[in-house]
């Protein structure tokens, strides 16, 4: 056909021929590009997951080469330019934001070691209930306390890990961000080399209860307080290679959240909540930057930390059924 886009849009041929590996590469290219032109305003967890897209981008072509060899190319382009955007918003939030960044910055510097782990499935027999949300508060200044151990501070030496942070960061039975962050907390170990390993049980033991939490925000049909956390909970899980996480269903949820821009937005904040219901009332969220046209710092960095875990899946779906 000589002049396919007279009849039909072009952009809907684009679409309906787009595989679902295409589309993640795609989105992630356009929000990186989105905080690329909003690099002045990226905030420090932003960076943090910028820089956790690069190294789980370099992860994917040092450790499955074969599976990722299509897509070689993409994922070079990719990494080199979510390691620009952390590099250089890392040196602006540092200016702009020294007080936080003197007390927990080095988050955002490259780690010592790549996180990599095998593609394998999450563990039902090990989930528990939580303990009731009255009863479970996240606490963000304790989390960036334990984290800034892990780091070290100034003059301080990292990893220093105090029995305190150990404890709590291994108490079961959490959800929500606590959660997460206790996954977080166990992988920067792993990526700044405090730790040779972190225990396989424990790995399948938390993400089987993550996974508890994204089936649950599922099953209530994605309400926008939630939204937030099910990408964190995708991506980080995802970064241990928990493959439960990567449904069709979910990506294309996800996908659908996503502006013309490439970023993420809808204002809407979490709070911990037991009997989880579709669009619950708003009252408290994590740290979060507006950025321009209302979109998100911290959701936009956790929806392309997904994203990516997301090209990991398909990328080997695609392999396994060609082979």
């Amino acid at each position: 056909m000589l002049f396919p886009c007279i009849l039909l849009p072009c952009w809907i041929v684009t679409v309906v021929g787009t595989s679902r590996l295409e589309k993640a590469l795609n989105a992630l290219d356009r929000g990186l590009s989105f905080m690329e032109e909003r690099i002045e305003d990226i905030n420090l967890d932003a960076v943090l997951g910028i820089r956790l897209v690069e190294e789980q981008l370099t992860a994917f072509q040092e450790f499955e080469p074969r599976e990722m060899n299509k897509i070689g190319g993409r994922l070079v382009e990719l990494r080199d330019k979510a390691r620009t955007i952390a590099n250089e918003a890392a040196q602006l939030v540092r200016k702009n934001d020294p007080d936080y960044s003197s007390s927990i910055g080095r988050v955002m510097d490259p780690s010592k070691r790549l996180l990599w782990q095998s593609s394998r499935p999450t563990d039902r027999s090990l989930i528990q209930a939580p303990v009731p949300c009255a009863l479970s508060a996240f606490n963000e200044t304790d989390s960036d306390h334990c984290l800034q151990q892990i780091l070290g501070k100034g003059s301080e030496l990292p990893c220093q890990m105090s029995e305190r942070c150990l404890e709590t960061m291994s108490s079961p039975r959490q959800q929500g961000y606590i959660l997460t962050h206790q996954v977080l907390y166990w992988q920067m170990l792993q990526m700044h080399d405090c730790v040779r390993d972190v225990s396989d049980a424990l790995k399948v033991s938390l993400c089987s209860n993550v996974l508890r939490d994204a089936e649950k925000i599922a099953d209530a049909r994605f309400p926008r307080t939630h939204r937030d956390l099910f990408m964190e909970q995708i991506g980080l899980c995802g970064m241990w290679g928990f493959r439960d996480f990567y449904r069709t269903t979910w990506f294309d949820t996800i996908l659908s959240w996503q502006q013309p821009s490439g970023c993420y937005n809808d204002r809407a904040k979490w709070y911990c909540i037991d009997d989880l219901k579709p669009d619950v009332p708003e009252r408290m969220k994590r740290r979060e930057k507006i950025l321009k046209g209302g979109c998100l710092s911290h959701k936009t960095a956790v929806a392309l930390l997904a994203i990516t875990a997301s090209i990991r899946f398909e990328a080997e779906k695609e392999f396994q059924s060609s082979n």
